[in-house]
C-alpha cells in the first residue's frame, strides 16, 4: 500500500503531471496524470511530434484536484492495480 503522493510538476502549467509515490515498503514509484481537457490542450499544439502518444503509465483523472487525486490512487491501491500502474523511482541514479 502507498503511504502518501506528491505532484513533481506544476498542475496548472503541465499537460503531463508526474506524480511520486512512496509506499509503505519504503519504495517509492512514479506515474503521470492528467485530464481529458489538458489532453485536448496538448493535441491542439502545431508542433507536437509524432502527433500520437503511448504511455502506460498514464492515468486519466476529471480533475488534478488532491480530493481526485488522492480518492483515484486509494481506489487503485485497494484494487491491487496502483503497483503496475506506476514505474520505481530510482532515487539517486
Amino acid at each position: 500500500m502507498y503511504q502518501n503522493w506528491c505532484f513533481d510538476d506544476d498542475i496548472e502549467t503541465e499537460c503531463f503531471v508526474e506524480v511520486a509515490l512512496t509506499f509503505n515498503d519504503g519504495s517509492r514509484r512514479w506515474c503521470i496524470l492528467t485530464t481529458p481537457d489538458k489532453l485536448v490542450e496538448h493535441f491542439a499544439s502545431n508542433s507536437i511530434d509524432p502527433p500520437g502518444i503511448h504511455i502506460r503509465h498514464l492515468i486519466i483523472m476529471k480533475t488534478l484536484n488532491w480530493e481526485d487525486v488522492e480518492n483515484t490512487l486509494r481506489h487503485l491501491d485497494h484494487q491491487g492495480e496502483l503497483e503496475a500502474l506506476t514505474i520505481a523511482l530510482n532515487d539517486g541514479e
